[in-house]
């Protein structure tokens, strides 16, 4: 797997907060996941987003989601990933 620049730290109030859940299954080609071509915390927030985009608003747009990680997290190899999960 791609190794992080440094550790991740969340604040405490971010911390005491559990992740929503979601059943959304990830469509991306194995190998990505396999060759470690993106980090568990990145593949989290590409889970995350695509379970976002599949809700609609009232006016039948779809839902937002909004990336806000810190430098050096890859939001390049994040945003890479959600393109790829709508491709497939």
């Amino acid at each position: 797997s791609i190794a992080l620049l440094g550790s991740i730290n969340e604040t405490s109030s971010m911390s005491a907060v559990p992740p929503p859940t979601t059943k959304h299954k990830l469509l991306l080609p194995q190998r990505i996941i396999e060759e470690g071509r993106l980090t568990q915390v990145q593949l989290e927030s590409v889970l995350q987003a695509s379970a976002q985009h599949e809700l609609r608003l009232s006016d039948g747009s779809r839902h937002g989601y909004f990336l806000g990680d810190g430098p050096g997290v890859g939001k390049g190899r994040q945003i890479g990933g959600m393109i790829a999960e709508n491709f497939f």
